[in-house]
Order: C-alpha cells, then sequence, then structure tokens
C-alpha cells in the first residue's frame, strides 16, 4: 500500500492520535489519496479540498452524557406537545397514529445506521455536508451549496422560536392569534440570546442546554405518570371548572377494532402524517454535527445515538397514550398546537394548567432551539422536516450503498445494515413522489400547490452530471418550476377558496329515532342530559350561567339574530348539535345523538312514547302549571334566559295536538319539494320546524330560549335529517348550495313572534364585550357582507372549537360523521 494512502485500520483523520487527547484543541490532516475515489478525479488530490473539518477550538467538551442529551434535546422539542392533534386529524385513529410513531422510529433507525457508518468512518464536525462533500466530488463545491441554501433557505428553527412564543403567551392568559407581533418579538429575544450565550461562553450554553434537556425528559415522564393517575385514581383538582367527568379516560377504545376506528388507509395521506412523525424525530444526526467537540467521537457516537432514539420513541409513545387518556379525541384532532397545554389544564385546572405549566413546554422549544444553534455555529447544516430534506436522505443513502462498492478499503468502525439504506432510498423517493399523486377528492389548487414545491426542490437536488450540463439542467428545472407556480397561482386564484380537510369518515354513527332505539340507550341518553343540567359551568363569561346547561342555553340565545330566519339557520343548527354531543361525551355518553321521527307522532304528539315519565322525557305541564310534572327532568332548574341574568325556572313544555298535524309526512314531503337552498330553508323552517315548536311550546313558548328543554335537540334532530335527506337528493350540488341573508333586520323581528321584538332586543344585547357577533350584525354594528357562504364562521364560545359553514355542510365529511337511520 502506498505511504500516502490512509491506513486501513484507522478513520480517515490522517493523525488520529491527537484526537485522543482531549486537551489538543486541533488536529492533522495532512494525507492525500493515491487512489482516485471516482471516475474523472484526479490522483493524489488532498481530501482537504472538499472535505474540510472544523477545529474544536476550546478542546473537547461534550462526553457521553452531553451527546446523549444533545440528541434528546434536538429531537424532543416543540413537536411532540404540537403535532399529535394533526396526526391524528389525518388518519383518523387512535390505532394508526400510534403506528406511525412507532413506524417513525423504525424508519428513522434506518437513517441513523446510514448515518452512524458515516460519522464512525469520518468522524469530523459537518454531519450530511462532510457525507455529500465526500461522496459526490463533482461538480466542485455543489453539495457545499445545495446544503448551505437548505439551511438558510428552509430551516426550521424559527418554528420553535415561535412555538416557544405562542406558549409563553398562553400561560400568561393572553390568546396568540391575538398578539402576533408579541409572538414574534418573543422568538426573536429566545434566538438572539441563545446564540449571544453560546458565542460568549460555549462551556456555560453546554451546561445550559444540558440542564434543558433533562428537564424536558422530566416533563415527558411527569406528564406521563400523571395520566397514569387520572386512570388510576379518577384523580379530580380542586378547581370545580375541571371535574373529573373532563377527563375522559373512558373515551379511550377498549377494544382493539375501536383502535383502528376512523382509520384513513390513503398513501398520500400517511405520507403526509409521516412527514409530521418525521419532524418530531428530526435531529437524530445532531451529534454527527459536532464530533469534533466530542471525547472518543466513535464510541461516544455508537452508543448515544441509539440509546437516544430507544428513549424518545418509548417517551413519545408514553406522553400520546397519556394524551389520549386524558383529552377527547375529537378534541386532540381539532387542538391545533395548544394539545400539551389541554392535557395540562385538563388534569390540574385552569389555573395551574393555563399560567405555569406550559411554561415548561415553552422550555422545552428553547431548549430544542439552543442545541440547534450549538451545532450549527460548527457545521451550519440543518435537518429539515419537509420535502427538500428527502433529497439530502436518498443522495446520503445513495451514497453510502455506492462507497461500500467503490470503497470497500475504507475502516469502517460501524457498518450499516446495508437493506436498511436500500430501504431508505425507497422510502426517499416513495415520499418524494407522492406530492405528483392526487388525493381522492383533492381540489386541484391543493394538487398544484404540492406539485410546485416539489418541482422547486427538484431544480437543486446534487447530481453527479457534468457540471455544464447538469447547470443547463438545473435551469430548465427553475425555469418550469417558476413558470408551474405562477400558472399554478393563477388557477388557484380563480378556484373557489379551499376549505379545512378533515379525516375521512369510514364509520359514520347511525343516529336512530326514539322510537327505535333499546330502553338502556335511552336512560343512558337522558341520564347524560340530566348530567349537564347539574355540572358546574365552565366559561366564566356568562353573568347568569350556573351549569353546562346554561352555556349551552346562552349559545343559542346570543346568536339569535343570527341564526333564525337567515341562512346560517340550518348549519348552525347543525353545528349546536354537534356542541350538545360533545357536553354529552363529557358525561360519558357515548353514543349516537337520537332524533324523534315526528311523522310517526303527527297529529297525536301527547300520545307519543317520547314522553314517557321512565324511557322519555317526561309529560308535558297545563296552562296553570307548565313545568313537566314527571320523568328525569322533573323539578330541574334552568338558570338563564330569558336575557342574561340569573332566571331560575323549571323546565316546562305544553303540547298542543293541533299544530303536531303539521308535521306528517305530506307537510315534510312538501317543505322539501325545491331546487335550491334558499327555497328549501323557507319550507323547513316555516313549516315543520315553526310548527314543532309551537306544538311543544317549550319554555313558555319561547323559541329563542327553547333550547332550555332538552326536548329541543330531538326537534331539531329531526329539523336536520330533513335538511340532509333534501342534500342527498343532489349532494354534489346540494353540499356547496348555502345562501340567504346573514343576519335580521333588528326592526322587524322574529317571524314567530310577530311585533313581539322589544322583549326579544332587550334580550339580545351581549352579557360581556368579550363576546362578539359571530358574524357582521347590523344591529351590533358589526361590519361584513350581507350574505352567508361557506367561510362564515360559527362560534359556541369556547365549549368546541369554532367551526366553517363548509365544515357542517356534509354530514359525512369529516369534520362530521354521522347519518341518519
Amino acid at each position: 500500500m502506498d505511504s500516502t494512502e490512509p491506513d486501513a485500520e484507522t478513520p480517515l483523520l490522517g493523525n488520529t492520535s491527537s484526537l485522543r487527547e482531549p486537551s489538543s484543541p486541533h488536529y492533522n490532516a495532512d494525507f492525500t489519496l493515491t487512489k482516485p475515489l471516482h471516475s474523472g478525479d484526479v490522483g493524489a488530490r488532498s481530501l482537504e479540498d472538499d472535505v474540510v473539518p472544523e477545529t474544536a477550538v476550546l478542546g473537547r467538551n461534550l462526553g457521553w452524557s452531553s451527546a446523549y442529551i444533545l440528541i434528546i434535546s434536538r429531537v424532543i422539542g416543540s413537536g411532540i406537545f404540537a403535532t399529535p392533534g394533526a396526526i391524528v386529524r389525518s388518519v383518523g385513529s387512535i390505532g394508526l397514529s400510534l403506528l406511525l410513531w412507532i413506524a417513525g422510529a423504525i424508519i428513522s433507525w434506518f437513517g441513523l445506521m446510514v448515518a452512524l457508518e458515516y460519522g464512525c468512518m469520518l468522524p469530523r464536525s459537518g454531519g450530511q455536508k462532510v457525507y455529500l462533500e465526500f461522496t459526490y466530488r463533482r461538480p466542485r463545491f455543489l453539495a457545499s451549496t445545495l446544503v448551505t441554501v437548505h439551511a438558510i433557505v428552509l430551516g426550521f428553527t424559527a418554528s420553535n422560536c415561535i412555538v416557544f412564543g405562542e406558549y409563553l403567551l398562553f400561560a400568561l392568559a393572553k390568546a396568540p392569534a391575538e398578539h402576533p407581533v408579541q409572538v414574534r418579538l418573543l422568538a426573536l429575544g429566545l434566538m438572539t440570546g441563545i446564540t449571544v450565550l453560546h458565542a460568549c461562553s460555549m462551556r456555560t450554553g453546554v451546561v445550559v442546554q444540558n440542564m434543558l434537556g433533562w428537564v424536558k425528559i422530566g416533563l415527558v415522564i411527569f406528564m406521563t405518570v400523571c395520566a397514569g393517575a387520572v386512570v388510576i385514581t379518577r384523580y379530580t383538582p380542586s378547581e370545580p371548572a375541571s371535574a373529573s367527568r373532563e377527563l375522559h379516560v373512558h373515551s379511550f377504545p377498549s377494544t382493539w377494532n375501536g383502535l383502528w376506528e376512523g382509520s384513513v388507509w390513503n398513501w398520500g395521506v400517511i405520507s403526509t402524517a409521516l412527514f409530521k412523525v418525521f419532524y418530531s424525530y428530526a435531529g437524530l444526526q445532531n451529534v454527527n454535527n459536532v464530533l469534533n467537540e466530542v471525547r472518543d467521537p466513535v464510541r461516544t457516537l455508537r452508543s448515544a445515538a441509539p440509546t437516544a432514539l430507544v428513549t424518545i420513541c418509548l417517551l413519545y409513545l408514553l406522553i400520546n397514550v397519556a394524551y389520549f387518556l386524558v383529552i377527547p379525541l375529537d378534541e386532540i384532532k381539532e387542538s391545533g398546537e395548544l394539545v400539551g397545554a389541554l392535557f395540562f389544564e385538563r388534569v390540574f385546572g385552569e389555573t395551574l394548567g393555563k399560567l405555569l405549566l406550559p411554561l415548561a413546554i415553552a422550555v422545552s422549544a428553547a431548549g430544542n432551539v439552543m442545541v440547534v444553534t450549538f451545532a450549527l455555529i460548527y457545521s451550519f447544516i440543518l435537518e429539515v422536516e419537509g420535502y427538500p430534506g428527502q433529497f439530502f436522505s436518498l443522495f446520503v443513502s445513495l451514497g453510502l450503498i455506492r462507497l461500500r462498492w467503490t470503497r470497500p478499503d475504507l475502516k469502517r468502525p460501524y457498518r450499516a445494515f446495508l437493506p436498511a439504506a436500500w430501504f431508505n432510498v425507497l422510502l426517499s423517493t416513495a415520499l418524494l413522489c407522492a406530492p405528483f399523486i392526487p388525493y381522492n377528492g383533492e381540489d386541484w389548487s391543493s394538487h398544484i400547490s404540492r406539485v410546485s414545491y416539489a418541482l422547486v426542490g427538484m431544480s437543486v437536488k446534487p447530481g453527479k452530471h457534468k457540471a455544464t450540463i447538469r447547470d443547463g439542467l438545473t435551469l430548465i428545472m427553475l425555469f418550469a418550476s417558476v413558470v408551474f407556480s405562477i400558472a399554478g397561482a393563477a388557477v388557484v386564484t380563480a378556484l373557489p377558496a379551499k376549505h379545512a380537510e378533515h379525516p375521512k369518515c369510514t364509520a359514520p354513527q347511525q343516529r336512530r329515532s326514539w322510537h327505535d332505539i333499546s330502553d338502556a340507550d335511552k336512560k343512558a341518553y337522558l341520564a347524560a342530559n340530566r348530567c349537564i343540567l347539574t355540572s358546574p359551568q365552565k366559561l366564566n363569561r356568562l353573568p347568569g350561567a350556573k351549569t353546562r346547561w346554561d352555556e349551552l342555553v346562552s349559545l343559542h340565545q346570543i346568536h339569535a339574530l343570527q341564526i333564525h330566519t337567515t341562512g346560517q339557520f340550518l348549519p348552525y343548527h347543525r353545528y349546536y348539535l354537534k356542541t350538545l354531543e360533545f357536553l354529552l361525551q363529557e358525561c360519558g355518553y357515548t353514543g349516537a345523538i337520537p332524533y324523534w321521527d315526528e311523522t310517526r307522532d303527527a297529529g297525536k304528539f301527547s300520545a307519543s312514547t317520547i314522553f314517557d315519565p321512565v324511557t322519555g322525557f317526561g309529560a308535558g305541564g297545563t296552562a296553570a302549571n307548565p313545568c313537566v310534572p314527571n320523568g328525569p327532568f322533573a323539578n330541574l332548574t334552568v338558570n338563564i334566559g330569558p336575557g342574561f341574568r340569573s332566571e331560575p325556572r323549571c323546565v316546562n313544555r305544553r303540547i298542543t295536538d293541533f299544530f303536531s298535524s303539521q308535521c306528517g309526512t305530506s307537510y315534510v314531503a312538501a317543505a322539501l319539494n325545491h331546487t335550491t337552498y334558499e327555497t328549501a330553508l323557507d319550507g323547513i323552517y316555516s313549516g315543520p320546524h315553526l310548527l314543532g315548536h309551537m306544538a311543544l311550546a317549550m319554555m313558555d313558548g319561547n323559541s329563542i330560549t327553547s333550547s332550555g328543554d332538552p326536548l329541543f335537540f330531538m326537534h331539531h334532530g329531526f329539523v336536520d335529517k330533513m335538511w340532509a335527506n333534501w342534500q342527498a337528493e343532489d349532494p354534489k350540488k346540494r353540499h356547496k348550495d348555502i345562501g340567504g341573508l346573514n343576519a335580521q333586520d333588528p326592526e322587524v323581528g322574529f317571524s314567530e313572534f310577530p311585533g313581539g321584538m322589544e322583549q326579544e332586543s332587550s334580550m339580545w344585547g351581549k352579557p360581556s364585550s368579550a363576546i362578539l357577533a359571530v358574524t357582521p350584525d347590523p344591529a351590533s354594528g358589526d361590519k361584513g357582507g350581507k350574505y352567508v357562504t361557506l367561510d362564515h364562521v360559527m362560534s359556541s364560545l369556547g365549549i368546541i372549537p369554532n367551526a366553517t359553514v363548509a365544515d357542517v355542510m356534509d354530514i359525512k365529511g369529516g369534520y362530521l360523521c354521522y347519518e341518519y337511520v
């Protein structure tokens, strides 16, 4: 062997003796290669021409524990506290979500094996930058340029800074969405402070980041233990607003099939969810970026990285299970980036949950930023989540395979399982192809957007072409991507607005008429309603509300001018039923909401089994005493309405069979015999809906406060079924057909009470300035358009997340998932 070639028994470091001396700040790398690595290379070309190592100016400061924490802190950032809701929302079930977290760990292990072989073979700072430079030597500086652009343009350290700012404001009882400038200032301050700390005192920076790393490990373990305590002890916080029924431990599936209910087995959806999982595992190669600073780098890397991966996977699974045990699945799906804060709020109550513990999550995000900054000082490389990062994974894996064939003589202290490298190649290829495959039902605007960023990523991928050819191909691809993006933007502008995507509805709940459900199911539903009527309020926004039911009644009253004789009447009442469903689940009810098929009892409401005192809602009252005389709601109190002061009164109704005849089959058919939404709305509203209210005279006959009687929701289930039946006649058209005014003229009043607007107007005043009109309202001076659109936002004032009209147009569209049978 030529004396100028590196010893086959030592890593590619030239004089490695200095590496074993922690006190030595420099090492020599003066060897040359007499054997060309690739065709076209020049003999005796210095490795330093392509792989420029950094030096440990202050010595090797990172031991095994520091390397372990460097990985833990880099990986466990804001992702685990922010992404579970998005993943469950995409794939639809707990089982598939957990499976993806496990799959993410396995796939990450395959990628880590490639990084371990490279890192042990080239134990120097730089990570993927060094590996790409070493493997792909032509054209000159292509790998360095691509990595630099990738790091600057597509780095995601800023996202952790933003999450830090959001959680800090959340802990201080401020809504992040309402203070975007403060969020960004906090993010900027965090990034600046960490950079200054590392620049002024690296040793202090290492100590601080180690401390933050152990804090976040302790935080995850603490959250898991809390969830276990909830399951074992059914712990109830001291605050009334966080009663044990809100912990939802009963909602975790008790059967194997239940874990997979609602799963969306679609590669496009799963690939998108995998990108989110990869984001939460990103950073396992963080030590590779700073190997010049690690004592005994080869031995440390071989053990610290796999140990960290196993630790992270276990912590991720435990914290996901903790979320599923404590927070209802639907709420997790809608939680956005605050699922961690919701967990603390439900376990410890609003005071401790909102004011203290989200700070710990902010610290976790800060720790992630800190170790990324430390690593970037030396290598200027980021392992970013998303599409372009897959190119680097693909070419690093291909490079490893190539070196196995072209340079079998290289010393490899760690040898990756070669099929794992091939798997990385296949997976990266599949993920890179995913944007070009349209999902089922995907609109063109979304597809064009995904193809555009894919083309941009392709325009900068590394290759082995001659420089002139490569430059030409790059220019062509860049030109194509720019033209395609501009054309796509024009098409997107011309297309209708894209609304929120929801999990596919694969197993809709079956809503049955009260006549057709078992006595046991009837009693369970009635008991849950009674539970809501007796549960303490928790919004703290309505001065007269004392119970959860009072808050539910208030919604109907506050939005009165906007949800009656207006275009959003049917959408909002469908959303209102979903709000009831959420409250029922808080009280342990797991079945579908029933409805009352009033056509079966038309003309004889008073004789209906729905008024049975044991398996029904109890009988109606009399003119002298309208209170419900028997059944589960006798002697129960509604505290609010009319008005928002405390006005305690009994649950009451008076039944008139004459009006109920207008709810018969022929009247329903006539109400639905229309071809447009606005005409069908008028038929339903003024027909069976209004006459049903008149036949029942719930809550003193005031339809605006009539939701005080639980029977209200049975009646509106019937109304919702009428709308669903009308939509089913032409679903492609009618699931998008909406219209009508967005608010009443306050001088006209309600059609139910002609001339009675004076009373209703006095009731209308909002109880606090914090409650804004849901839609532009002429009565309150809110500005906006005149007609209802699919983008109109509906609010429950915080009981459940806001929704748009588009969300509720299809009862099996994902946001909703039920059918009437």
